[in-house]
């Protein structure tokens, strides 16, 4: 009998292999797209921007048409009137310049013991953007914009996927979680096979 509840104790220790969640965590874009979100309210939600504006990019980065798209729908829903055909001389002239945009994992854990493990997922938000008025295109004012936001995914849920490099960072790896965790799961599942094995 003390056999058997040893069983159930350490069966009850083992990860569930259906660590299921009823709401998943947000897709490696939507994070991102968020984390900037998130920079601009905090940043520029007292700034007065104008009644017309120009958006534009300066320089080139890939993660050029992530910051545009959400600069696009931050201005819109602040009510701006925003434009990007390019060339317009009676709006002002919003321009941006990526200095650093992407993801990272920096950090791992495990959540109990030799419960599901976790990564942590950390988004980096930094950009200049520089407003100048319509005409002759007088500089009104140059700001950098910088935020940090981080999130804890469990990480079955990370699947490596084809993508640009600034939204698919790739997964950390330990030498505890090569060498030790198979070494450990491999001794209680044989401890549980003896175990039952025993107990007829």
């Amino acid at each position: 009998m003390l056999r058997f509840q040893i069983f159930l104790v350490v069966l009850a220790l083992l990860p569930s292999l259906s660590s299921a969640q009823d709401k998943g965590p947000l897709t490696n874009l939507d994070f991102l797209r968020g984390a900037i979100w998130r920079t601009l309210d905090s940043s520029l939600s007292q700034t007065n921007l104008g009644s017309s504006i120009e958006l534009m990019a300066e320089g080139e980065n890939e993660a050029d048409w992530l910051l545009e798209d959400v600069l696009l729908s931050w201005l819109l829903k602040r009510g701006e009137v925003v434009s990007l055909k390019g060339g317009d001389p009676i709006s002002a002239l919003l321009s941006f310049r990526i200095l650093e945009l992407r993801l990272s994992y920096p950090a791992q854990r495990r959540s109990g013991f030799l419960g599901p493990r976790q990564i942590k997922r950390e988004a980096k938000v930094d950009f200049i953007l520089r407003l100048q008025g319509p005409g002759e295109r007088r500089v009104l004012w140059n700001q950098r914009i910088k935020g940090r936001i981080s999130d804890w995914v469990p990480r079955a849920r990370l699947k490596p996927i084809k993508g640009p490099s600034f939204l698919t960072p790739p997964l950390p790896t330990g030498r505890w979680a090569r060498y030790g965790e198979p070494v450990v799961v491999t001794g209680l599942v044989a401890g549980l096979v003896y175990l039952l094995y025993s107990n007829r």
